[in-house]
């Protein structure tokens, strides 16, 4: 999971360890952190770093909600905050939350509808159903995020990105990066804030070397 928060960027896995960079540059070093309090509660499906801290949902609809602006002595404290409408024995294989004016939206890909993305509202603490998003090319793994109010989700064998504003319905394309001589698989998407001020798409991928997954991240 790559998180973006201006020009800070995060990357976790779905076990909750995690490396963070204060700002994104060339010659910064990332800093390892881990989640405490998040092992009862499963994988997680999707994350997002907002104002208050960072916003997690797990495989099994749980929302977790990790307080302050950054981890401390590389730890970063999370408590459940909410459960999502999943029904009875659905799995997630993907989820994106944003916070915007108070009001929260998911986007959820469900393990066994791989190709249509749920959207649902929250109001007063109950959430509802709010439209679908089909993904024209549902083929192995996709990861979610929301840039504003615009849904991001990057196909994991080609690292393409779709962009759904979900206000205004329009869609957009980030192609393809160029084909890398190892093979990798993208995981996921996020907009960070350049110090120009202008925002990047950053792309976060695994590719294999020596029997290992390496962590890639690519900016365009």
């Amino acid at each position: 999971h790559l998180l973006c928060r201006g020009p800070s960027v995060a990357a976790l896995t779905s076990r909750g360890f995690g490396a963070h960079i204060p700002e994104l540059s060339e010659m910064v070093e990332a800093k390892p952190f881990a989640l405490d309090g998040i092992a009862s509660f499963g994988p997680l499906a999707g994350a997002a770093w907002h104002k208050a801290g960072l916003s997690l949902v797990t495989k099994a609809g749980h929302l977790l909600a990790c307080p302050g602006l950054e981890p401390e002595q590389g730890r970063w404290p999370c408590v459940q905050s909410a459960q999502l409408p999943l029904q009875q024995g659905a799995r997630l294989a993907a989820a994106a939350i944003s916070e915007e004016e108070g009001h929260r939206t998911a986007a959820l890909l469900f393990e066994h509808i791989p190709g249509m993305i749920s959207i649902f509202k929250e109001n007063l603490g109950s959430w509802s159903p709010a439209g679908e998003v089909h993904l024209p090319e549902a083929v192995g793994h996709v990861g979610l995020s929301f840039a504003g109010q615009e849904l991001l989700a990057v196909i994991g064998k080609t690292g393409a990105v779709h962009r759904r504003h979900l206000e205004e319905g329009t869609t957009r394309w980030h192609a393809s990066p160029p084909l890398a001589q190892l093979p990798r698989e993208f995981r996921s998407a996020c907009m960070a804030t350049t110090q120009e001020t202008s925002k990047g798409l950053l792309r976060l991928a695994l590719h294999k070397a020596h029997q290992a997954w390496v962590p890639e991240l690519t900016e365009s």
